[in-house]
Parts: structure tokens; C-alpha cells; sequence
């Protein structure tokens, strides 16, 4: 009973440095070098960052935490592992409203043990892979965590081969298990 108690609150510590960290940024006093630029808006209201705020691409064994504080209601997403490498073939790709991919990946069989019923169900057996802010962002509830932010990384196509690395999660939304943020996506 103790060592469950002890794993819940591992996995709701990092959330709760996350959003203290956030807290305590947004009323900070202080001027940031990106704040005052108003965000680039297209004709439908979708957000495109300034090209001049962009992340460092981390190498294929390397997890930026710094990720978090751009992933749109981190709250829903619980941690199963940081920092996790898996292989597969792209099964499809698509671009959501919150401005990130939704990738689905057909692992290799060493992984399978990754899925639950829900990737099953609703995911056709496939795992989620969702690199953070990649499109632009026509969800108005998740404008801000990417705001005059980039995040340079690979986008496959379907039937590539890749190797993925990213926090190993459980979207409490919908129930099924994912990849987010990702890290890095290599060809194979």
C-alpha cells in the first residue's frame, strides 16, 4: 500500500514542478526577449510563432523537459517512463487543432506491451506519438502553450521506419497510451 502511494506521488510531482514553474513565470515582472511581439495571425486566427524563438533539436538519445511547458492541459497526461526510445512503421499522420501532430505507430513487437485496450479500440493497436507544437493552432484554448515557440523535428510520412523518443504517457482523456512530448523522430 505504501510503495502505491509512494508511485502516485512520482508520477504527480513532475506536474505539479510543471505548473508551479508556470505560475511562477507568468507573474513574473520581468521582460522575456519574445515578449511584447504580437504572435503572426492568418486570416483564420490560427497562431503562427516568430520565426526567431526556436528550440535546439536534441540528439536521438537526449529528453528536454523544458517540452512540458508546451504541451497543451499537461494535466491529462500521466507518466508512465521519461524519456523512452521505441521503433515502428508510421501508420498515419495527421494535424490537430492544439497545433501538434497525432501520429499513429505500428511498434515493433517488443514494445507491444506499450498498448492498452484503448490503442486497441480507438487507435487500431497503434501507439500515439504527438510532437508539440508543429502546425498552426486553430484550437483558441491552446494558443498559449506554444506561443513564440518552434520545435524543429522530423515528420514522417505513413510506412516510414522510425525511431521515436519521447515520455512514455497515459492521455486520462481518451484513455489510450502515447509518446508526448516527443524529443526526437529518426528515420530508420
Amino acid at each position: 500500500m505504501f510503495l502505491l502511494s509512494f508511485r502516485r506521488i512520482f508520477l504527480i510531482l513532475p506536474f505539479a514542478v510543471v505548473l508551479i514553474i508556470g505560475c511562477a513565470e507568468s507573474g513574473s515582472s520581468t521582460l522575456k526577449s519574445d515578449q511584447g511581439m504580437a504572435p503572426l495571425a492568418s486570416t483564420t486566427g490560427a497562431i503562427t510563432p516568430p520565426l526567431s524563438v526556436t528550440a535546439t533539436s536534441p540528439s536521438s538519445s537526449e529528453c528536454d523537459e523544458s517540452l512540458w511547458n508546451h504541451v497543451y492541459n499537461p494535466q491529462r497526461l500521466h507518466r508512465i517512463e521519461n524519456c523512452k526510445t521505441v521503433t515502428g512503421t508510421v501508420a498515419a499522420v495527421k494535424k490537430e487543432a492544439d497545433g501538434d501532430y497525432h501520429i499513429r505507430l505500428t511498434l515493433d513487437s517488443q514494445y507491444s506491451g506499450m498498448l492498452n485496450q484503448k490503442n486497441v479500440d480507438g487507435q487500431h493497436g497503434d501507439l500515439v506519438l504527438e510532437p508539440v507544437c508543429q502546425n498552426n493552432i486553430t484550437q483558441e484554448d491552446a494558443k498559449d502553450a506554444c506561443r513564440g515557440f518552434t520545435y524543429p523535428i522530423l515528420t514522417p510520412k505513413a510506412g516510414d521506419r522510425v525511431k521515436v523518443l519521447g515520455d512514455y504517457v497515459l492521455d486520462a482523456e481518451h484513455g489510450w497510451n502515447e509518446l508526448h512530448p516527443i524529443y526526437s523522430i529518426e528515420r530508420e
